[in-house]
């Protein structure tokens, strides 16, 4: 509408020839930007940032990603598709309450597939990613004797992430990655008792074993074990909270 108030006769233009538009690059970023945030509250969600029940608000998001409330409200909604998070209504998303049926898929999943990209990442995994390795576990020792579970569990995916990663299977670590999405918040669960008799930290040292040794298949064992025995104790939390 002009200035004069007089009504003029706007031609529609498809959004197929928009498309290629410069106009249109403020979606682009937009999408660069919700990008940016899914992927750093999936990180935040994998290591334990969050707990089972903790309610999620796109303004506490936005503020905290330094984003505007739409890629962050995006992000949450991305989230909420992935059955990652919960959306009781229109107005509340908060992190599910993991069951136990539903730790016991993800368990047996989790085995299977992380077993397989570590067998897999056996071969390509260097010396230069063995001292990585050695270094993440040094922080997760140091993080246990300070009870800093955070940090635990932050270097505990870095620890595991590494391996996946040298896999070269694309599909078979977007499958992972989603299991941890699912599993991550009720990680917390694990401590203090997955702190006894420290055995994260000898089935993490029977890893690097196995990859100094050249290993695949003991190596392959070595984080089922992990997940395995992770599993058991955070099965009978999660009980225990029920």
């Amino acid at each position: 509408m002009p200035d004069g108030g007089q009504q003029t006769n706007e031609v529609y233009v498809p959004m197929n020839v928009l498309a290629a538009a410069p106009e249109m690059s403020r979606v682009e970023r937009s999408e660069t930007l919700t990008e940016a945030a899914y992927g750093k509250l999936s990180m935040a969600i994998m290591e334990g940032v969050f707990l089972p029940g903790n309610k999620l608000t796109t303004r506490d998001i936005a503020f905290t990603l330094g984003v505007s409330p739409t890629p962050a409200r995006e992000a949450l909604l991305r989230l909420v598709a992935d059955a990652v998070v919960e959306m009781p209504n229109a107005r509340t998303m908060k992190i599910p309450h993991l069951m136990p049926a539903r730790l016991e898929e993800i368990t047996r999943i989790r085995i299977c597939l992380e077993g397989m990209a570590a067998e897999l990442a056996g071969p390509s995994l260097t010396k230069q990613d063995l001292g990585e390795l050695e270094m993440l576990q040094l922080r997760i020792n140091e993080a246990y004797d300070q009870r800093d579970y955070r940090e635990i569990l932050a270097n505990n995916r870095s620890f595991h992430f590494l391996i996946y990663n040298k896999a070269q299977a694309p599909i078979l670590l977007s499958m992972i990655r989603n299991c941890w999405l699912l599993i991550g918040p009720s990680l917390n669960l694990l401590y203090p008792q997955f702190m006894a008799g420290r055995t994260g930290i000898r089935n993490h040292q029977e890893a690097m074993e196995a990859i100094r040794n050249a290993d695949a298949q003991r190596l392959r064992a070595a984080i089922q074990q992990d997940i395995s025995d992770g599993s058991t104790v955070l099965r009978k939390a999660i009980a225990s909270s029920l």
